[in-house]
């Protein structure tokens, strides 16, 4: 199993991030579980992370 980490404070780019993933680089990936985080980040804010378990 692997796992694919999405991750950056603004919502489009990790959805854009996300999209890239699965038109290019994921091929025949069985998703297996996915899971959105908000991590506390730093003083520029808190951070979007889109974490995604697959086997390929």
């Amino acid at each position: 199993m692997r796992i694919k980490i999405f991750m950056d404070r603004r919502a489009v780019t990790v959805e854009e991030q996300v999209n890239h993933w699965f038109t290019n680089d994921a091929g025949t990936a069985r998703i297996v579980k996915t899971e959105a985080l908000l991590a506390a980040g730093d003083k520029a804010g808190p951070a979007i992370a889109i974490i995604i378990w697959y086997e390929p």
